[in-house]
Formats: structure tokens, sequence, C-alpha cells
């Protein structure tokens, strides 16, 4: 059985912490006050995670910033450069979200091949400002997702992101 991480009322992001969830398999982030996305906390160290559970009234406006991934300098401060890394939570089966004030998307920016392709399942719960789940190319990732449950998330009124939808012709 795998390692359990959790983080609760954390201000910032410990350089420590990306040496921890390489061995995790589970990861709870509660109260944090600072994250604006999960990619902050060293997502190329999360190929083993399959549980995930994100709670309370952070600052978190997207899980992963799809064309960044974060690094430390030697002091500690977060650098970001361009995501090189192909499957992002390739192992993840379990996401959990809720009560989170601000956000509003699973994924921004490029969409990834075997990205979260383990999903099987995804509650949503009060996140008045989510508005897209997935779009039209990251649904294509979704292979195993066998429940999906969205409740008090006003602003969703479809799974799939009206954007991404292209009329046939």
């Amino acid at each position: 059985m795998g390692q359990m991480f959790e983080v609760v009322n954390g201000e910032n992001v410990p350089v420590q912490i990306k040496g921890v969830l390489k061995y995790s398999t589970s990861f709870i982030l509660d109260h944090h006050p600072t994250a604006m996305n999960l990619s902050e906390f060293g997502i190329e160290n999360m190929k083993g995670l399959k549980f995930c559970l994100l709670a309370e009234r952070n600052k978190m406006e997207t899980l992963i910033h799809g064309e960044m991934h974060y690094e430390r300098n030697e002091d500690g401060q977060s650098e970001s450069h361009p995501g090189s890394v192909q499957h992002m939570l390739e192992s993840l089966e379990y996401l959990s979200i809720y009560y989170m004030e601000d956000f509003q998307c699973i994924w921004r920016g490029a969409d990834r091949f075997g990205c979260m392709s383990k999903l099987k399942f995804l509650p949503l719960h009060a996140c008045p400002q989510l508005s897209k789940i997935f779009s039209l190319t990251s649904l294509e990732n979704f292979i195993n997702l066998e429940e999906i449950i969205v409740d008090d998330c006003p602003r969703v009124t479809s799974l799939l992101s009206h954007a991404s939808v292209k009329p046939f012709m």
C-alpha cells in the first residue's frame, strides 16, 4: 500500500513536498490559501498518485496548467517552464474537488494524450466558478471514467465545453 500525504492550512509550497510526493499514492490539499494550481506542487512527481482530494476555499483556479510545470530554484522560489511532461497524473483514479470558490476548470492549456487516463471517479462539489469540465480533445483521455458528480456548480451547463464543439459540415 502507498503513502498518503496531506497538506492542511499550508502557506506557499515547500521544496520538500516534491520529494514526498514521489512516494505518495494519495494527496490531500485542504485549506491552502495561496496555491493557484496543482502544478505548483511538482506535477512531474505525482506519477504514482492514485487519489487526490482538493478542498476548501483556496485560490486555486485550475487543477493543471497544461503549458507550465513548476520547479524550484536554489532559493526555494517557484519558477515556471514550458511543460514537457507527457503523461501528467497518469495513475490517478479518484479526483475529488469540493468547496473551491475560485476553481474554474480542471485543465488549462494544451491537452496532453494520456493525462488522467486511469481516472474512474470525479466528484465536483460546490465550485461556484467552475464552468468547463472537459474540452473535446481532453475527453479522449477519460476512457476509464465511470462516474462524474457535479453538485452545486451553478456555472456548469454542460460537461463538454461549448467553445470546443465545432459544427459538422
